[in-house]
């Protein structure tokens, strides 16, 4: 990977070129704010902890909603790369926080250096890399961690929660999305797997949150919004009535 532009753009009101198209690969890391982008089919709004990945040679259109603090990152993979690091178009999120947030402080730190050769562009040649390193291994994990299923579609519907638990998510919704109605979706995800695809569902999102109290000290209202649920109440009575004890006496027992 050879890094070729990092900028570190505090409180941007607005973008120069609401439209804009790359020769290298760019990644948005967004500290705080929001904006509104749209990369080929892939649109959306990416706030705090996000990054938004533009492919060479594709428009990517952007425009803020609230100031933007963010990290721009430009950079080319190189034929010796793996191919797994090449990071998917659109929006993504990093599971580890903590890695984030350290990274970000170290390239927030380097954000003046900016002659390329420089011992420090060296520097932030490997935090851009660990970046990509870390967001490429826990695609790789959450892929590995998918029930395997003769059921071609529902393999696929397993693999869409496992990326998109955090969200909001209906069942109606879902499975409208596989083209069945909610009743087909429970039948025919309970014969594939053994178990309904609510508790699935449930099942993942108490692991995120898990490892969330666990690995970070983020308030149970930010790991309810992390992990799909309305608020950090609706998470810990969820929580205490599956794992038997509440969210802050998990955290005391298993922290290191």
């Amino acid at each position: 990977m050879r890094l070729r532009s990092h900028i570190y753009w505090q409180r941007k009101a607005a973008f120069a070129m609401p439209v804009d198209r790359y020769e290298s690969w760019v990644i948005f890391g967004v500290e705080s704010g929001q904006f509104r982008y749209s990369i080929g089919e892939k649109r959306g709004i990416a706030a705090e902890g996000d990054l938004v990945v533009c492919p060479p040679g594709v428009d990517f259109a952007r425009e803020v909603v609230t100031p933007l603090t963010f990290h721009f990152l430009l950079f080319d993979l190189e034929p010796g790369d793996p191919p797994e690091l090449a990071p998917p178009s659109g929006k993504g999120t990093l599971n580890d926080r903590k890695r984030l947030a350290s990274d970000y402080a170290y390239l927030r730190q380097l954000a003046d250096s900016s002659t390329p050769g420089s011992r420090s562009w060296e520097w932030k040649t490997h935090l851009v890399a660990d970046l990509l390193h870390l967001y490429a291994l826990e695609r790789i994990l959450d892929e590995q961690s998918a029930l395997p299923s003769d059921d071609l579609l529902m393999a696929e519907a397993a693999h869409y929660m496992e990326r998109h638990f955090g969200e909001a998510t209906q069942l109606q919704k879902l499975a409208g999305q596989f083209g069945l109605s909610a009743v087909q979706f429970t039948r025919r995800f309970r014969e594939a797997f053994q178990e309904t695809p609510s508790h699935y569902l449930k099942k993942l999102r108490l692991r995120k949150a898990c490892t969330l109290l666990n690995e970070t000290d983020l308030k149970l209202s930010q790991i309810a919004e992390l992990c799909g649920y309305e608020n950090g109440f609706y998470l810990s009575r969820v929580f205490t009535r599956e794992m038997g004890v509440s969210p802050s006496e998990f955290r005391r027992l298993n922290r290191l």
